[in-house]
């Protein structure tokens, strides 16, 4: 339950957590991200001013720790808002340093402020012929494209693919299994 950096002289420096840390959750946000819980961080994506945003996987949270190291929780501490890539692979920095996430069945755009869906593939037009298309991982291409996959073995979607995303929002299916 600890993000950690490598530091000068190979050493590892603690960035957030630690093994004090020991129970699953969202507290002490607001202090220093070493007195916080990082929730299981299971993804972790720099934007351009070097905040550090942590998916959570414990409560399914979104957290941010800034260049001062103060952890905030963007989303989570309630049910309701809960935020979900379904692998470490689901949260990316882009080329020019904006956050992308796979928020359960959609791509959002995140930033300190919380976080904007781009693309919602239970309704998009791209996955329209799909059963169902449960996001998985992430990639941006410098010139802004974005690639998403599927995993048809994940019990959600029966077909695997990878759709090509543009980044005002429309795409085209690049492979369908």
């Amino acid at each position: 339950n600890e993000v950690l950096r490598l530091g000068p002289a190979d050493k590892l420096v603690l960035v957030a957590g630690g093994p004090h840390i020991r129970y699953a959750g969202v507290y002490n946000m607001g202090k220093p991200a070493t007195e916080a819980s990082p929730d299981g961080p299971a993804g972790i994506a720099f934007d351009r001013a070097d905040d550090m945003f942590i998916f959570g996987v414990n409560t399914k949270a979104l957290l941010m720790v800034d260049p001062h190291g103060v952890i905030h929780a963007i989303i989570g501490q309630k049910p309701e808002t809960g935020f979900f890539p379904h692998s470490s692979s689901g949260i990316v920095t882009a080329p020019d340093g904006e956050v992308f996430g796979l928020d359960d069945t959609s791509l959002d755009r995140i930033t300190t402020a919380g976080t904007r869906t781009l693309v919602d593939f239970t309704t998009g037009l791209v996955t329209r012929d799909w059963r169902a298309f449960l996001p998985n991982g992430i990639a941006v291409l410098a010139n802004g494209s974005i690639y998403v996959d599927t995993d048809g073995a994940s019990g959600y979607t029966q077909t695997p693919g990878i759709v090509e995303i543009e980044h005002d929002g429309e795409g085209l299916v690049i492979w369908k299994g």
